[in-house]
């Protein structure tokens, strides 16, 4: 049995470049956000209030910081040797009670550096001892991180919405095309006189020649009974002994969408694909399983599934109909639920021909099966 894909090889190498893109983007944004921020302002000594740079950011004197130490306002400190992309010349960072920060830059004299790493020791309720660290080198360790989040999350975010996407954009095709399905009436075993009604079927697929001259093709085939009695494979052999492509789906394919309206395509789609084979090929079989999954009963639930549901059917019998006589395109079904599929499906013009396929009950059935 040949298989053709019914959908073009998804082009990962595309999606990843996608996905850096999007990646290059954020950092690019996240860049032009931060351009705007100024580096500390420089302490003098002359200045001895606090002043706000524009960060919001208060700056302090040695005094100062003191004053705060005796209050007990302040709760850790650090003395950063080189400050980073913000500031870089050694300072120090207070962090205090109520989550604001005091920065101080390292004093030029040692005897004021004395003063405030003592007085932090002492003066304090609790003694402060001052960390020592790099910024520059926790911030290279950030920017690393928050690097590749910005490129990993939007291939997350890429691989989440993958199927949505295939849907919508009908990369997805829940079918696949058989070129040669492999089988013959000769598998079909048990039921004779039901190959014989068949055998008819294929002479019309094969003979254009009685076409031409008014014999008509019938458009669809119902094929019912049980689970396990042979549906799919006698739909296989009609399209063996025709040599004719076919093109194989289910019935709950075309419901398991996640937006409104895409079933309707995949409907539309599936025919104009039978259509264009049928061209190149002569001919096409459709074979749907499960038909009863697509064309249950419609009813008057109100609910978006059960329009949703309307609307597909309503699709799938106006493709049935609009089948010209020289299309040589059919459809076969198969349904272990005949009692529940939709009245408008069995009329004239659509499957115009149900055969029934009960279970072997004979032991010459059992026997020729076996």
């Amino acid at each position: 049995m040949t298989k053709i894909n019914s959908s073009p090889p998804i082009s990962w190498p595309k999606l990843a470049l996608f996905a850096v893109g999007c990646g290059i983007g954020v950092n690019v944004i996240r860049g032009c956000a931060n351009e705007d921020k100024t580096n500390i302002t420089p302490q003098t000594e002359e200045s001895r209030n606090e002043v706000p740079d524009k960060n919001g950011v208060f700056l302090s004197t040695v005094d100062q910081v003191l004053d705060k130490a005796k209050l007990g306002k302040i709760t850790n400190a650090y003395l950063w040797v080189n400050g980073g992309k913000a500031q870089n010349t050694p300072y120090y960072e207070f962090i205090l009670k109520n989550g604001n920060r005091n920065y101080l830059l390292v004093p030029s004299d040692s005897k004021e550096i004395q003063k405030l790493e003592q007085g932090l020791r002492t003066l304090s309720p609790e003694p402060i001892i001052i960390t020592k660290g790099d910024k520059s080198t926790i911030e290279k360790v950030i920017d690393t991180g928050s690097g590749f989040i910005s490129i990993l999350l939007p291939v997350a975010i890429l691989l989440l919405l993958l199927p949505v996407l295939k849907s919508v954009m009908g990369a997805h095709k829940n079918w696949e095309i058989v070129k040669e399905s492999g089988k013959k009436f000769s598998d079909v075993r048990g039921y004779p006189k039901i190959v014989e009604r068949l055998e008819k079927i294929v002479k019309y697929i094969k003979d254009t020649e009685k076409n031409k001259v008014g014999a008509v093709l019938p458009k669809g085939v119902l094929l019912c009974g049980p689970p396990g009695t042979g549906k799919t494979l006698m739909a296989k052999a009609v399209a063996g002994e025709a040599k004719t492509p076919m093109i194989i789906t289910n019935g709950s394919d075309f419901m398991n969408t996640p937006l409104a309206g895409v079933a309707t395509k995949k409907v539309d789609g599936l025919f104009n694909q039978a259509e264009e084979i049928a061209k190149k090929e002569g001919g096409c079989i459709i074979f749907v399983d499960e038909l009863d999954a697509l064309g249950s009963i419609r009813g008057n639930s109100g609910t978006d599934v059960g329009h949703e549901h309307s609307k597909t059917l309503n699709k799938f019998l106006e493709r049935m109909d609009g089948f010209k006589p020289t299309t040589n395109v059919m459809v076969i079904a198969a349904t272990n639920r005949v009692e529940v599929i939709d009245p408008a499906l069995t009329r004239p013009g659509r499957f115009d021909l149900i055969i029934e396929i009960p279970p072997p009950i004979s032991s010459k059935q059992r026997e020729d099966i076996l």
